[in-house]
C-alpha cells in the first residue's frame, strides 16, 4: 500500500507570528513518520521556512528552541505521570492499554534523540533524557521487581528500560553530561543479565549449576539512583 502525506503552510498562523519569522529569518520543524508493520521503520522529515534569499541553512541551538525544550519537558512529565498511573493499575490487577503508552514512550525517545543529535538543545536535551530514564528507574516497580525477583514485572518493564540502551547507541563518544545515563545503563544491563539467565534456567529441562550472577541486591541499583 502507498500512503500520501500532504504538508501545507498554515497561513493564518504565519500571519499571526510574522514578527517572529521576520526576526529569526527561518523556522524549522520535523515530522516523525512511523511504519508500524511489518518493519517498524521510522523516518524524520525536516520542514523549513525561510525569509529572504537563504535556501539552505542549519538551525542553531539556543533560545530559538526554547519552545521545543518546554514542549518536550511537558511531554516527559506527562508521560511519567501516565506511566506511574498505568502500572499502578497493573499492580492492582487491572488491565491497562500498554501498547499506546509504549508508543508514546517510543516516540518521546525518538524526539529526544533527534534534537540531541542535531545539538539543537545542547546539554538541556540530555537533561531531559536524565529526567525521563531516571524517572523510570526510580519507579517503585523497579525496586519491587528486584526485591520480589518478579519475572512478570521484568517482562512488562524491559522494553521501557531497553529504550535507554537504544538512546545511548546514538552517542558512543564520552560526554560528561551522559555519565548519569551510562551508570543507569550499566545497572540495567546487570539486572537484565540476571533475569535473562533465570528465564533460561526456568525453561531448561534440568538445572545443574547455580548461575554466577544470580545474586543481585537492591543496593546495586541504589548506587545510581
Amino acid at each position: 500500500d502507498v500512503a500520501t502525506l500532504l504538508v501545507g503552510l498554515r497561513i493564518p498562523m504565519l500571519d499571526k507570528h510574522a514578527h517572529i519569522l521576520l526576526w529569526q529569518k527561518y523556522l524549522e520543524d520535523h515530522l516523525s513518520v512511523y511504519v508500524v508493520a511489518p518493519t517498524r521503520e521510522k523516518v524524520w522529515v525536516t520542514l523549513q521556512v525561510t525569509v529572504g534569499h537563504a535556501v539552505f541553512f542549519r538551525s542553531a541551538g539556543g533560545l530559538r528552541n526554547s519552545h521545543v525544550l518546554s514542549t518536550l519537558e511537558d511531554q516527559v512529565i506527562e508521560f511519567l505521570s501516565e506511566f506511574k498511573l498505568s502500572f499502578f493499575y497493573l499492580n492492582m490487577g487491572k488491565q491497562t492499554s500498554d501498547e499506546q503508552l509504549y508508543f508514546r514512550f517510543y516516540h518521546l525517545t525518538n524526539e529526544l534523540t533527534y534534537h540531541c543529535l542535531l545539538k539543537q538543545l545542547g546539554s538541556q536535551g540530555f537533561n531531559l533524557a536524565d529526567l525521563l530514564f531516571g524517572g523510570l528507574f526510580k519507579h517503585s516497580l523497579v525496586r519491587d521487581m528486584l526485591k520480589e525477583r518478579s519475572m512478570a514485572l521484568y517482562t512488562s518493564l524491559r522494553k521501557y528500560m531497553d529504550g535507554l540502551v537504544s538512546f545511548l547507541l546514538f552517542f558512543p563518544d564520552a560526554r560528561p553530561e551522559l555519565n548519569v545515563l551510562r551508570h543507569l545503563e550499566a545497572t540495567w544491563l546487570a539486572v537484565r543479565a540476571v533475569f535473562d539467565t533465570e528465564r533460561r534456567l526456568m525453561t531448561a529441562p534440568t538445572i545443574l549449576l547455580q548461575p554466577p550472577c544470580a545474586d543481585i541486591h537492591t543496593s546495586r541499583i541504589d548506587d545510581y539512583l
